[in-house]
């Protein structure tokens, strides 16, 4: 488990430390109920579970304003982990399910105001997913990986309360199959909110 933490960390940082080095750039950390898509994976992981996130995003234009922020186009990464425990179907037996997900590609926003705006963005991503089963019949642990490709559907409002920090309520659609004995897909919406830091 901390190994996975540390590689999650560093990845963060060398994907998201380009960005960082130039202004207009901003920083936000978010929480989101996942609700999943997938009737199999509902039953067996619950109806909905936590979502943990971090996002970057940088203008791809030159004006920049305190208030109103990343004026125009900006391009977004985000990557974001989820964890859950469950039962299999049918044995009951224990099983864990862990998927880091990272995302990419570009955001509109529309400003209503100075500080407040809608925004939408689309963009492709790439899970890996990590299944841990245990056979209690024979006291035996199995684990499975996988990578997905799949694409992100997004919209939020973004409200400035200040030059540098704003505040984020989202709603992402994550479409993400991946093949097991059968098609699944593990993706689902997420709604949450966030806090960021725009420099």
């Amino acid at each position: 488990m901390k190994q996975s933490i540390i590689k999650i960390i560093v990845f963060i940082l060398i994907t998201f430390m380009p960005l960082l080095a130039y202004s207009e750039t901003s920083l936000e950390f978010r929480t989101a109920a996942f609700f999943h898509s997938s009737d199999r994976f509902r039953d067996i992981y619950g109806r909905v579970g936590p979502s943990y996130q971090i996002e970057a995003a940088h203008s791809l234009n030159d004006y920049f304003d305190c208030y109103s922020g990343l004026e125009r186009f900006n391009a977004f990464a985000n990557i974001d982990w989820y964890s859950e425990n469950g039962k299999s179907e049918g044995l009951n037996w224990k099983t864990k399910v862990s998927i880091a997900n990272f995302s990419f590609g570009l955001r509109y926003p529309y400003y209503f105001t100075n500080g407040l705006a809608l925004y939408v963005g689309i963009g492709p991503s790439i899970s890996r997913i990590v299944l841990n089963n245990h056979n209690h019949n024979f006291n035996q642990k199995r684990s499975d990986t996988k990578i997905a490709f799949g694409g992100i559907l997004k919209t939020g409002i973004l409200y400035s309360i200040n030059c540098n920090f704003f505040l984020d309520v989202f709603v992402d659609y994550l479409y993400q199959p991946v093949h097991y004995s059968t098609r699944v897909d593990i993706g689902g919406f997420k709604i949450g909110s966030g806090l960021g830091y725009k420099f």
